[in-house]
Order: structure tokens, then sequence, then C-alpha cells
């Protein structure tokens, strides 16, 4: 008989979002108990065996009761079998987020805390999942080697559990710590590898994959927002391998040079496609150079996405706006701001620090008194 599995990692439940703003941190935060409520709805679609997360389950130790509980609910949809890995972010150290878990564990329910090395022996005992839960943040050592000798019982599917940076898979810089061996699903007999850490869906080797986590939570184009199908139809087989997308938000990184109003028009084309806007997060980068008229309808165009987007995080410091052929007098000033407009223009043309971002702002206030057409 067959087994049927549904692979994923990375929950980061709690994770703040700070750099957003506390509205959209909180959807934010809120989508992620949403993509496990999801991932129960898949894994009863698919009638799975078990689900395997793969570690980081939480953001960080001091994740809320309201998180923990929240997350506890949202598994309710499955009622099978559930391991959680302890990852670097929920390390199963003393006084852990695992122990205010175990204290809240729905009766009843097959939820599986693998925070330690022994097996955990699923499915009537045709699953047998090694577990290598991190104990601190960060280690030095494999701690999957000890699998290469781990007595599983006869006939059992072998399927490993890990969080980690497998060796020459990963850029360097993620593989600092917590290493495990490339060759580490061949060597320990696996039948499956279900790993955690890299947040995107990845092949890691032979029988190893990282899901990735489950709703995207960064601008990296690393195939986010999956979870895996593993089915394997008898020991030693090839498993087939289904990623399914449960993400909801789409992360984009955008970089753009705005010179002109028809620059401008084009962006504002670009992110009107971009729809439903409400589940965008976008950072956009621009440089260029505009006219002070120009660099007002940049403004004006990107105020209005700023309240259509989930996030729109606009980093315009390379924007150099030319304020000394700006014709302010079709905005019919009063005397006394034209005055104002004569003096800094000639300040700004004089190179003065501050004079062409007064000139701005000045221009804005008009715009906005409606002193203009």
């Amino acid at each position: 008989m067959g087994v049927r599995l549904l692979h994923t990692a990375d929950w980061q439940l709690g994770k703040a979002f700070n750099n957003f703003g506390p509205d959209a941190g909180a959807r934010l935060r809120q989508a992620r108990i949403e993509a496990v409520r999801r991932i129960a709805a898949i894994a009863t679609e698919r009638q799975v065996d078990a689900v395997l997360v793969a570690g980081d389950v939480f953001d960080q130790q001091i994740a809320s009761i309201e998180v923990i509980t929240g997350c506890l609910g949202a598994m309710g949809d499955f009622p099978g079998d559930w391991v959680l890995l302890p990852g670097n972010h929920d390390a199963a150290e003393e006084a852990s987020v695992w122990e205010r878990v175990r204290l809240r564990l729905p009766e009843g329910r097959q939820i599986h805390l693998a925070t330690d090395a022994n097996p955990v022996v699923l499915a009537d005992g045709r699953l047998a999942v090694l577990p290598a839960p991190l104990l601190r943040r960060h280690e030095s050592s494999d701690l999957t080697a000890c699998w290469d000798n781990s007595p599983t019982p006869p006939g059992a599917y072998r399927v490993g559990l890990a969080h980690g940076s497998v060796q020459g898979i990963l850029p360097e810089a993620a593989e600092k710590h917590n290493p495990i061996a490339a060759d580490r699903a061949g060597a320990a007999q696996l039948d499956y590898l279900a790993l955690g850490d890299w947040h995107g869906t990845l092949e890691a080797g032979d029988r190893a994959w990282y899901s990735g986590t489950p709703e995207p939570d960064g601008f990296k184009e690393n195939d986010s927002g999956n979870v895996l199908l593993i089915e394997i139809d008898r020991p030693g087989a090839a498993p087939r391998v289904e990623p399914i997308p449960t993400g909801q938000y789409r992360w984009l990184a955008w970089e753009r040079r705005i010179t002109s109003g028809g620059d401008i028009e084009q962006l504002n084309r670009e992110l009107e496609a971009q729809r439903p806007t409400q589940l965008r997060v976008v950072r956009l980068r621009l440089d260029g150079t505009l006219a002070l008229p120009d660099a007002q309808i940049l403004r004006e165009r990107l105020d209005w996405w700023r309240g259509q987007f989930a996030v729109l995080r606009v980093e315009d410091e390379r924007i150099q706006v030319s304020v000394g052929d700006t014709n302010f007098t079709v905005l019919q000033p009063p005397g006394y701001v034209a005055k104002a407009v004569a003096d800094l223009q000639s300040r700004a043309e004089a190179g003065e620090a501050g004079a062409a971002e007064a000139l701005q702002i000045l221009y804005q206030l008009c715009v906005e008194a409606g002193a203009g057409a």
C-alpha cells in the first residue's frame, strides 16, 4: 500500500511585519493563519496519511497565546496526523514555545510534537518519520547523521524531517548553520526527506525537497507560496512530488526609471494591472529626473495606489526634481506666495541647500489649495 504525505514548512506564525505598519502587518499575520487553514483543507481533500511541518511553525519563542490557539484551530479541518518539527526560530530549547503548545493541544487530535529525535510511527506502522529537531537556534553539526543507524519497523516507509541547510545546494550565506549532508537521503535509506528553512520550493537532491513557506513573506523570486504533495507507491520507489499553490499575497519588487509624464503613466498602467491589488505587496524603487509638475503628478499617483495595495513601499530617494524652469504663474499664487517662489527659485539656482525641496513643498501646497487649474 502506498503512502501520501503533505510536506510544508516555515509557517513563521506571529511574524511581526513591523516595517509595513500596524494595519498591513495585522493583515499579513492573519494571512499566515489562513494558509494553515488552506493546508488542512488540502490534506483532507487529498486524503493524505500525514502532514509534515519541517520547522519554524512559529516565528519566535514568545508567540502569543492567540497565535498558538489560532494555529491549532486552523489545523482542525484535517483530523489526521500532523508532525510539527522545531526549527531555528522555534527551537525546542528550555522554556520554548512548544511547552505552551503542548498544554493547549486539543483532546483527541493527532498532533505530534517532534521535540526529540525518536521516530514518529504513523499509518498503522507503515510510516516512520525520523525527526531532527533543533534544540537551539544554531547547530554546527549535522543532526540528521543519526538517521543512518535509526531502526524503523520492517517494511515501513522511512521519511526524514529536518530544518537546515543542505550543503552545496543553497547559497553560501545560507549554509553557515544547521548543516545537512547532501547525500543524507541515500545514506539513511530514506524514501523522502522533507526539509524546511529555505523559504522557496526547491529540489535539494535525490528524494529531498524544500517545500518553502506556504504564504510568501519576502521579495525573493524563489517560488514560495506552495506545499508539496508526496506520493510513494512502495518503499524504495521514487516519490512523486506535486507543488500545490497556497499563497494568498504576491510580493513584487520593481525598479523603474522615471523621467517624463509618459513614464509616470506607464507605471500607473503597470500598477493598475496588478489586481487584486489588495493582495499585492509591492516594493517600488524609483530613479530619474522629473520636472516639478511631473513630480507632483507622480506623488499624487503613488498616494492613490498606497490606498489600493496591501503594501506599497516606495523608495524614491534617487528621484531628482528639476525646479529651475517651473512656471508657478499657472497656479496663480497670491502675491506674497509669488514673492516667496521667486526668492526660492533664485536660491535654488544658486545651489542653496534646501531651496529646491522648499519649492517642491510650496508647489504641492498650491496644487492642494486649488490655486491652479
